[in-house]
């Protein structure tokens, strides 16, 4: 019996070109057995979006659908295969700053529990103060925070400081990427980040705090 077909979604530059040197269009496939050149693309489209800017790094991406078997290895969000054919170029509309930072923060108030960040993340999303200066007291403020006898479920802040640093050095699509990668890999299977992702993408902020505000 042949293997299935899985769709994922791959990375490319704006030359349709992914790493090392794999030439897209529709209907290409490439094959490759070196584990260190075989295929790495998403499991969702809106993710591979949030996602990239820390991994693939590309400046102005292209996204392909693609069928893929023979596979290797999967993580939280990628899955590694021998085999690739692309399907059709997406849509390679990026999201805003905004969604950036809506993604990232909304993923992280999910298990982050620190009470120092919530204030902030909270100030931040209802733009009482976005100023580099609060977000660099924050960074201290966690630290000082952190050395103290605080809550077990207040020990995980991995995710936190790419955040602050997002506003920090105005890199957003950096930074923002950053802190989802490091939650999304830390989080149990259970985490569903696509959802994540698509609430993002379609709510604006001042439905994304009613939300936080309803569960915090």
């Amino acid at each position: 019996m042949s293997e299935n077909l899985t769709i994922a979604y791959l990375v490319t530059n704006q030359d349709d070109i992914s790493f090392p040197d794999y030439k897209w269009g529709n209907n290409i496939i490439h094959t490759q057995e070196n584990l260190n050149y075989i295929f790495a693309p998403y499991k969702d489209l809106n993710i591979a979006k949030f996602i990239q800017p820390c991994l693939e790094q590309q400046k102005t991406p292209n996204f392909w659908k693609v069928q893929i078997k023979e596979i290797v290895y999967q993580d939280s969000f990628r899955i590694k295969s021998k085999f690739c054919e692309s399907v059709e170029k997406c849509d390679n509309t990026e999201p805003t700053d905004e969604q950036r930072m809506n993604f990232a923060i909304m993923l992280s108030l999910n298990y982050i529990k620190n009470q120092v960040f919530k204030k902030w993340a909270l100030q931040y999303l209802k733009n009482e103060n976005r100023t580099q200066e609060l977000a660099k007291q924050t960074v201290d403020e966690i630290s000082e925070y952190m050395k103290n006898e605080v809550p077990d479920n207040e020990m995980y802040i991995s995710s936190i400081h790419a955040i602050l640093e997002a506003v920090i050095s105005g890199n957003y699509r950096l930074y923002c990427a950053a802190s989802a990668h490091r939650l999304i890999w830390d989080a149990p299977e259970s985490l569903n980040a696509p959802i994540f992702a698509s609430s993002a993408l379609k709510m604006d902020t001042n439905q994304v705090i009613s939300l936080l505000e309803s569960s915090l």
